[in-house]
This record gives C-alpha cells, sequence and structure tokens, in this order.
C-alpha cells in the first residue's frame, strides 16, 4: 500500500503459472471512496516484483491525470 497526493493506492499481484497480474485499487485517503480499479494482463511481468513496480507506477500516472479536485475534504479526526 502506498499514499500519494491524497490517495491509497493498493496492489494485489497473483501467480498465473510462470507469470505474474496484478490488480490495484485507489481510493481517497480522508474518505475511503473508491475512484479507480485497474489490471494488467498475466503476460506482462515475469516477477512479483516487476508487477508491483509496474502497478505503483499505473496508478500514480492515472492520478496525475486525474487529481482530486480542491476543496479536498478533511481528513478524519484532522484539527479544524
Amino acid at each position: 500500500m502506498q499514499s500519494y497526493r491524497g490517495h491509497v493506492i493498493d496492489v494485489h499481484c497473483q501467480s498465473l503459472g510462470e507469470r505474474i497480474t496484478y490488480l490495484s485499487s485507489i481510493t481517497v485517503g480522508a474518505t475511503g471512496e473508491l475512484r479507480h480499479e485497474g489490471s494488467a494482463p498475466a503476460s506482462r511481468f515475469g516477477s512479483a516484483n516487476e508487477a508491483h513496480d509496474s502497478a505503483f507506477a499505473d496508478a500514480r500516472s492515472w492520478i496525475e491525470r486525474f487529481p482530486l479536485r480542491w476543496p479536498f475534504q478533511a481528513c478524519k479526526g484532522a484539527a479544524r
């Protein structure tokens, strides 16, 4: 799991024979709202590290293209 620009990125890798695939989700850190789900075909990766690196890079790229809109909602438990 990684945090990036107000989002939480979660990645799960799965082995399919000699190949690895991933499923990822991007949620708003303050609310838990799901903003995006992603995946990659198993033919793309030969190792779990390669799949993880690609998944997080793809998720950060998606967040850059679709950033949270201002004003951001306050984080739960944050001082006002």
